[in-house]
């Protein structure tokens, strides 16, 4: 009986050990040290460096940048973070628009340190390849709501127009490199030669030549819906082929075989991000192709003004065979080299 009172006086003076050093714990020392005070009266406010009475209309192709700044009436003991967020239209972040100098590589922050009072960003348009519609972003700088300060938040609203052009030039690119005899060489080196030319839904040629100069490793050709311009193509579905003029006498040679696909960037003049095509792979040449060997590349649709890139499924994915007529192809790569369009 003596041994279980014992034991129970010794555990409450444990459990009141435990409770005073808990209780010591919580109190403040009165060091500075124990407690993290929160600047009181902070106040954050943006100013832009562009006038924002209004909506902002613009070009797409301009890709202009607007620099706008958050400051603190004074320094916070604690860092102050703000969020920078789409609250309306139909732009999208990382095609129509960025936001540059963002927080620790965040998608929406941007933060002012403790004990400093400003910090900098900039709202950027991007230029894109598609023809769309004019565009409308509503940007908010700024919270509601902050734990450690009041807000007085900004809306910047724009309205973006697409950039008008009747032209589209794609670089159909051929370099490959390879070994040959144990050392590194490309199709280049070879003098490997391969043409570009443009086909209608007839696979009748259309006369555009610019992809048939002999350069390597990339020939460029454009198309235009403007009556005006010299490769000017009408509302319908057209193709392009490429077409080896000249092999360098590579499959005659032993070698490992390899694969030479053409990789296309196709973009509208003046805008600054293209877009990629691969060739597919069921009209990819391989290098036993002799000369003349041609086939497939991708296909241009023009409806109304409006040119669309797609592949033999008329979309931007899948590998379908469809009917060709050869002996044209063959025709026109023919008619290209007798008129010695070679530069």
């Amino acid at each position: 009986m003596r041994k279980n009172n014992m034991n129970k006086i010794l555990m409450s003076s444990l459990l009141a050990l435990a409770l005073g050093f808990v209780s010591c714990d919580n109190q403040d020392d009165a060091t500075g040290d124990s407690v993290f005070e929160v600047t009181e009266g902070v106040v954050a406010s943006v100013t832009t460096d562009f006038d924002n009475s209004a909506t902002i209309t613009l070009n797409e192709y301009d890709e202009e940048e607007f620099p706008f700044t958050i400051t603190l009436n004074k320094p916070s003991s604690i860092a102050t973070r703000f969020r920078i967020v789409q609250i309306g239209g139909d732009a999208v972040l990382g095609e129509d628009y960025e936001i540059l100098n963002l927080s620790d590589e965040s998608i929406e922050f941007l933060d002012i340190p403790a004990r400093e009072t400003t910090v900098s960003g900039k709202i950027k348009i991007l230029s894109d390849i598609y023809v769309e519609d004019t565009k409308t972003l509503s940007i908010q700088i700024g919270n509601q709501s902050l734990a450690n300060a009041t807000m007085q938040y900004e809306v910047v609203n724009f309205a973006i127009e697409d950039y008008d052009s009747s032209e589209m030039i794609f670089e159909l690119n051929y370099g490959k490199e390879f070994y040959y005899q144990g050392e590194m060489t490309t199709t280049c080196d070879f003098e490997y030669d391969m043409d570009y030319l443009v086909f209608d839904s007839n696979f009748d040629d259309t006369g555009i030549y610019d992809g048939a100069t002999g350069a390597c490793p990339t020939e460029s050709l454009s198309v235009s819906v403007d009556p005006s311009h010299p490769n000017y193509l009408p509302d319908g579905t057209y193709y392009i082929f490429y077409s080896v003029w000249d092999d360098g006498g590579l499959s005659g040679l032993y070698h490992d075989v390899f694969t030479i696909p053409t990789s296309v960037e196709f973009y509208r003049p003046g805008l600054l991000n293209p877009l990629n095509f691969d060739q597919e792979s069921a009209y990819i040449p391989d290098s036993t192709y002799g000369s003349g060997a041609e086939d497939y590349v991708l296909t241009i649709e023009i409806n109304s003004g409006v040119i669309s890139v797609l592949d033999s499924n008329n979309s931007v994915l899948g590998s379908a065979r469809f009917a060709v007529n050869h002996d044209k192809i063959k025709a026109a790569f023919a008619n290209a080299r007798a008129k010695s369009l070679k530069k």
